[in-house]
């Protein structure tokens, strides 16, 4: 921070809301939500930076810094409306996105079907090359053949041309010779190797990024050129960054250059700012539960690292890139309440977005959603929504509950009850299932909720799943732009070296991270004043041999990989008394630019009054009188006992009976139980 004026802008772009946090050199916090605008996603960016800069009282001159996420990526994939992808494959695979992994989402189902891949395949050519498994070329590159080829598809309406060959993991020559022979005949269209967004084994997975980046790209680098150039209407100068899957943060160019790495940007910001919370309340083992107004992501955290998942998918289809570890369901305050072909209450995964938006937003909107049966069950008040920025229409709301419960034979209070307990069964399973994958026990873990309707449902979930502990954050409705603001900087890097341990050239391993940490530094030139340190995280992929399978393994000195090794495969497969041989299949290394945080003040939004209300609210289909407090007012120090509500600009968090609530020093919101 420059100055005693000086602040930095979070911004996270959802579905139905854009949320909006500015943090000022001495910690003070402004926090601002407004409505998302999915056809015209920088507008929203822009007008909720504007108000909220107008209600800290803040000059655009000062800013030092705007990090900002987004799920335009990954609800691009979602809906299936990106761009048309050319795809030019190594002759005789080029049914290698239609086959996939020839598995079924679901084997027990006669109904399931695989995922559509992003480029069908009339989009799809094939041209003569081949490179072996080591790296030699065997066939030279048809360039004839592949400018033919790439003429087809963009006369068939290609926008944009991806390029896979064969083991381009080990030798990306071919890849390389022919983007550089088709910029000369298309110059004005963007072209994409595997080779460059992640050079990595396995040709179905390496094929499905890639052609991801591609199909995402036109979108993304719009957006983030819009972004970039309306930034100046606000007279806002300072630099623009954007969040990545792997919850750091990389500079403009870095994002528009490979925009696959930005598909999980928005979850990510919401786990590092639970592991400041962590870190500043003493919680050591957590759950997040990050609901908003489209999905609810969960994710597990012990002790103050990031987790990573290698195994990702999105709408099913596998993601290979470092991404944090989050798991998602379609569940959110937006999410439609429908009646199946069976006559059974359903809710989700659809969602009513910000436009329509649930019905009592008044939008036009006729389908019930959660929202309508928080409103209708009195969990939210109608006049206080946003802070009061958006009144919500009940009877409209329980005219669309009250349809929807007809064939049911319930009135609106009681579908509204339905909706909720449909919607928190679903969050349950989902539990359950993320509890069984990782065998773990959630009764022994503290509950992180927040988004938009995080602290609204998150004592019905505990309440199921007997978890003791919730801790709910000052402002849980803007908690992923706060984390967004927090991010230090990571880029991601992978080498493939398909080597038996005992025999893997040190010198070799020592040289390509130092060049990581050059290109790291190279790419991070132009940030270097938001950095006070630069570290390289190790890692590798390591299997026993013959075993088809690498298990990423983070290491310091090359000498403890056995041993580390051997932990993570035990923790992951269980223990194996054995001394097999091991290969390393890859090095992978993170430059990581640690950024300095501000120590931030929830407490100075705090004026001590909190008046007391009477609201009654519908719990397990009985009306109960609570008090309604305002979460400005919860000083720290203050207790109170469920059930009660709390309303807030953001959110209103909703305690039920048997709770017991104090609140910290940093303002968060702590929840116990007795089950």
């Amino acid at each position: 921070m420059k100055s005693a004026e000086s602040f930095k802008i979070g911004v996270d772009v959802g579905g139905t809301f854009t949320d909006i946090t500015l943090v000022g050199s001495d910690g003070a916090i402004t926090v601002h939500k407004t409505p998302s605008t999915p056809e015209a996603p920088a507008q929203a960016v822009l007008t909720g930076i504007g108000e909220a800069l107008h209600a800290a009282g803040r000059q655009p001159r000062d800013c030092v810094g705007f990090v900002h996420g987004s799920t335009i990526g990954v609800n691009t994939i979602i809906r299936r409306d990106g761009a048309s992808v050319g795809l030019i494959l190594t002759a005789g695979f080029e049914d290698i996105l239609e086959l996939g992994r020839c598995k079924m989402p679901d084997p027990f189902s006669l109904f399931s079907a695989r995922p559509l891949p992003l480029a069908r395949r009339n989009f799809v050519r094939g041209v003569r090359e081949r490179i072996d498994g080591n790296g030699r070329i065997v066939t030279p590159l048809d360039l004839d053949g592949l400018g033919s080829a790439a003429q087809e598809l963009v006369d068939g309406g290609a926008r944009v041309l991806a390029i896979l060959f064969l083991h381009a993991y080990r030798n990306p020559a071919h890849e390389n010779q022919a983007r550089q022979y088709l910029a000369s005949l298309f110059p004005d269209l963007s072209i994409s190797i595997s080779s460059e967004i992640w050079p990595q084994i396995r040709e179905y997975e390496r094929a499905t990024v890639l052609v991801m980046n591609s199909y995402i790209a036109p979108r993304v680098t719009q957006y983030l050129a819009e972004l970039n150039d309306h930034q100046d209407r606000l007279g806002l100068g300072c630099p623009l960054y954007m969040t990545s899957s792997n919850g750091g943060v990389v500079p403009l160019s870095h994002a528009a250059a490979q925009p696959i790495s930005t598909l999980l940007s928005g979850p990510s910001s919401g786990v590092i700012a639970t592991l400041s919370l962590m870190r500043d309340s003493g919680i050591e083992r957590a759950i997040t539960m990050d609901m908003g107004g489209t999905s609810a992501d969960l994710c597990v955290l012990e002790g103050d690292h990031v987790p990573y998942a290698w195994d990702q998918e999105i709408s099913g289809l596998p993601i290979m890139l470092p991404s944090i570890d989050v798991s998602s369901i379609g569940s959110g305050g937006g999410s439609i309440a429908y009646t199946d072909n069976l006559g059974l209450l359903k809710v989700g995964p659809q969602s009513a977005g910000a436009d329509p938006g649930p019905v009592a937003y008044g939008r036009n909107g006729t389908r019930p959603t959660i929202t309508d049966a928080y409103l209708i069950s009195g969990f939210i008040d109608a006049d206080q929504f946003l802070g009061g920025g958006l009144k919500l229409h009940v009877e409209k709301a329980r005219a669309a509950m009250q349809e929807l419960g007809r064939p049911l034979k319930l009135g609106a209070e009681a579908a509204a009850d339905g909706v909720l307990k449909v919607a928190t069964s679903s969050l349950v399973a989902e539990f359950t299932r993320l509890a069984a994958k990782k065998g773990l026990d959630v009764r022994e873990f503290v509950m992180i909720p927040f988004g938009g309707a995080g602290a609204t449902h998150a004592c019905l979930v505990a309440d199921e799943l007997q978890i003791p502990r919730i801790a709910i954050p000052y402002s849980p409705g803007t908690f992923c732009a706060t984390g967004a603001i927090l991010s230090d900087f990571r880029l991601d890097y992978v080498k493939n070296v398909f080597s038996p341990l005992d025999s893997l050239d040190a010198s070799m391993v020592e040289g390509w991270f130092a060049e990581i940490e050059r290109r790291g530094r190279e790419t991070l030139l132009d940030s270097l004043q938001e950095i006070k340190e630069i570290k390289v995280l190790r890692a590798a992929g390591v299997r026993y041999r013959s075993q088809g399978f690498e298990v990423p393994v983070a290491f310091d000195t090359l000498d403890r990989l056995p041993e580390l090794f051997s932990k993570e495969y035990g923790r992951l497969y269980g223990p194996r008394t054995d001394d097999g041989p091991l290969d390393v299949v890859s090095l992978r290394g993170t430059v990581v630019g640690i950024t300095a945080k501000p120590a931030l003040s929830w407490v100075k939004d705090q004026d001590g009054d909190a008046p007391v209300s009477k609201r009654k609210i519908i719990l397990d289909g009985k009306a109960v009188e609570c008090p309604a407090y305002r979460r400005a007012g919860l000083t720290p120090g203050w207790k109170g006992d469920g059930p009660f509500v709390v309303d807030q600009p953001d959110t209103t968090c909703v305690v039920t009976m048997g709770w017991k609530a104090r609140v910290d020093a940093m303002g968060t919101l702590h929840l116990n139980k007795e089950f």
